[in-house]
């Protein structure tokens, strides 16, 4: 804080001067200056100063900068690492590593003049970053005023200047402004008290700084400005403009011109008695029955009250909801409600919370509860009413964010009249002026209910109906899956001429269907989410549904494809079959190739192919590969024109009928004349 040492410095030379005191004297003596320097100097100097070395241009220019930097050096040796400071009469102080390190000259300064300031000055605070004019404005309006205690950089300026002041109190685990006893047991409260009771007509604004500025205190200008709005906020006293008019504890919050400042004088605010102090006692905690305050009970019930309502002021949290609102919550009419409410409730609550102090009085606790309102009931009543506004506010806004996230994340349903609501719904939620709004809040609470109950009923009848735990598909999946044919479908996906992509496409269709079950209490879940924690989507609800048939339809194409697939190679297979009947030493399983032997000769594939038929075949191919095949496709049986949509489909048939492997590819016309063709695997 050498800055602030600075400013006090001056002020304390003014005053001290004026009193016939001696001001500090400082001496700063260089070290000497050796030939080589003096004559680097010389050089600079002359650089700098002769016009006509300009003529040498570049080199004139480089030589200047070479010799600017070693002269930094040259004044760096001179005054900081070998120069000293001579104080007060002869003592020498040499500048440390962190002084000579430091960008400004305060910090140079501070360490050497630091004990001389502590020894004038015993009880000026460590104010640390320096106390700075924007500081005290944003502290005067925003902390001092009760506008705006709680905000974040507000607490945090409380916490370096106002508290090591006096003038804020630690409540919890917040900062916030001295009660009045408090305040006024600062030394340079007590000065300003001082000065104030010797004079009933007050003082100038020049006499309460001198005050301040003096030993053993040398406040410097802005701690000054921020003791008299302290003692001003607590209704010690009012500040007397140019003009003549008052800045008290109510008009504090306004921008203050500290140069307009022309005196300080005492509060001229009511006082109240101790049955008005009841008063707003029982009308701040709403408790009618509670004694006077001078009541031998009073104080205690009085306290206990008080005590009950900042809970519950705590508990309700409302400001520091307010603050929490996301930009769109926040307008111009919600931000003067709650600086209304924080000027008000906030500053009562303030109040109350230094009545645990046991030196506070019950009395002086009141009292500002009753400045809080002006003394006015009817302030109260106002203040009451806009409390209850911006608590519907403030829960409204956080109702419509819920409400917001619940319609964008609502799948959609397809159903006008639902998506119609949703759209107003949102429109509704985009402006939040509609809150002050009674028609609409009584619209939007109508719109909601009545998408939420439609939209929840279309969600839970689809979902039953496709992933329920009684959907009918479920049985019938079962069946299909434990079937003769699906473990066909399944076996003679292992063949290697076979195209395995309807089978892989068949069994992740399966466990998708299979895994979508769900058993969750879906009500419970669209009560606060508009989706169920299963993969289930209205979108997919038709194919859901729709699942096993689609199977069915998969499974009966792919193993009718994957048969004649098997049928170019009965041939091949037969012959090798036989081979490997022979060489089988179970008699079962060579009595089982032979009759596929002997079906494949005939051209014809058995009824029903089994697991062990198809390792049979695999056998057979591992003991002597299959050549290409040879593929007759024939044209379509009716003569004539063909729709284009019945060639497509001849020719996806054709196309299916073709292996993944080499093939050649016989054409049959109804003349029976045969073209070969050879076909490149089928991708």
């Amino acid at each position: 804080d050498g800055e602030d040492f600075a400013r006090a410095l001056l002020a304390s030379r003014a005053i001290e001067s004026r009193a016939g005191a001696q001001p500090i004297t400082l001496a700063w003596q260089p070290a000497e200056m050796t030939a080589e320097e003096y004559v680097l100097l010389r050089r600079l100097h002359a650089l700098r100063s002769d016009a006509s070395l300009a003529n040498f241009g570049e080199a004139a220019r480089v030589a200047t900068n070479t010799l600017a930097a070693r002269a930094e050096r040259v004044w760096s040796r001179l005054y900081m690492d070998e120069g000293v400071l001579i104080i007060a009469g002869g003592e020498r102080f040499r500048f440390t590593a962190g002084a000579r390190a430091s960008a400004t000259l305060a910090g140079v300064l501070a360490p050497a003049l630091a004990p001389f300031f502590d020894a004038l000055h015993p009880q000026h605070p460590h104010l640390d970053p320096v106390l700075c004019e924007q500081d005290v404005a944003r502290l005067v309006e925003e902390f001092f005023s009760g506008a705006n205690t709680g905000e974040t950089s507000v607490q945090q300026l409380a916490e370096r200047f106002a508290f090591p002041l006096g003038l804020a109190a630690r409540r919890g685990s917040a900062y916030a402004h001295a009660s009045r006893d408090e305040i006024l047991r600062a030394p340079w409260a007590i000065s300003i008290s001082e000065l104030l009771e010797a004079s009933e007509q007050g003082v100038s604004a020049i006499e309460a700084r001198r005050a301040l500025a003096r030993a053993p205190y040398g406040l410097a200008r802005e701690a000054q400005h921020l003791v008299l709005a302290a003692l001003v906020a607590c209704g010690r006293v009012e500040l007397i403009t140019m003009t003549g008019g008052l800045i008290s504890r109510r008009t504090l919050g306004r921008a203050t011109d500290w140069d307009e400042i022309a005196g300080v004088c005492r509060a001229s605010g009511v006082q109240l008695c101790a049955a008005d102090l009841s008063d707003w006692a029982r009308r701040l905690t709403g408790q009618d029955d509670l004694p006077q305050i001078d009541d031998p009970a009073g104080p205690a019930r009085a306290r206990a009250a008080l005590a009950s309502w900042l809970a519950s002021w705590h508990a309700r949290a409302l400001l520091s909801d307010f603050d929490g609102l996301p930009d769109s919550g926040l307008t111009t009419r919600s931000a003067k409600l709650a600086s209304h409410v924080r000027r008000t409730f906030g500053a009562a609550a303030d109040a109350l919370e230094s009545a645990h102090d046991p030196d506070t009085s019950l009395e002086d606790v009141l009292q500002r509860v009753a400045d809080a309102f002006s003394s006015s009931s009817e302030e109260h009543a106002r203040a009451y009413q806009q409390l209850e506004l911006l608590t519907a506010y403030v829960s409204g806004v956080a109702d419509r964010e819920t409400v917001r996230d619940y319609l964008l994340l609502a799948e959609p349903t397809g159903v006008e009249e639902i998506e119609c609501a949703r759209r107003e719904l949102l429109g509704i939620c985009e402006d939040p002026h509609t809150l002050f709004d009674d028609d609409t809040r009584a619209r939007f609470t109508l719109l909601w209910e009545a998408f939420r109950a439609r939209y929840t009923a279309r969600y839970a009848e689809a979902h039953e109906r496709a992933v329920g735990a009684n959907a009918d598909d479920h049985a019938a999946l079962d069946l299909l899956t434990r079937s003769a044919f699906w473990r066909e479908f399944e076996s003679l996906s292992a063949l290697p001429f076979v195209d395995a992509r309807a089978w892989h496409e068949a069994s992740r269709l399966a466990a998708r269907a299979r895994d979508s079950r769900c058993t969750l209490p879906l009500a419970e879940l669209l009560a606060t989410h508009p989706r169920c924690a299963c993969r289930f989507r209205l979108a997919d609800a038709d194919d859901h549904t729709e699942s096993v048939a689609r199977l069915v339809e998969l499974t009966e194409r792919g193993r009718s494809l994957s048969r004649r697939s098997l049928s170019h190679f009965h041939a091949h297979l037969a012959s090798v079959l036989e081979v490997v009947a022979a060489e089988e030493a179970r008699a079962e399983v060579g009595a089982r190739a032979r009759t596929l032997a002997n079906s494949f000769a005939r051209g014809e594939n058995p009824p029903q192919l089994s697991s062990l038929d198809v390792s049979l075949i695999l056998r057979a191919l591992e003991r002597l590969p299959a050549p290409p095949p040879l593929v007759r496709l024939a044209p379509p049986a009716a003569a004539g024109l063909l729709a284009r949509d019945e060639l497509a489909a001849r020719v996806r048939q054709w196309l299916e009928e073709l292996p993944p492997a080499p093939a050649l590819v016989e054409i049959v016309s109804e003349g029976h004349h045969q073209h070969h063709v050879a076909a490149e695997p089928r991708s």
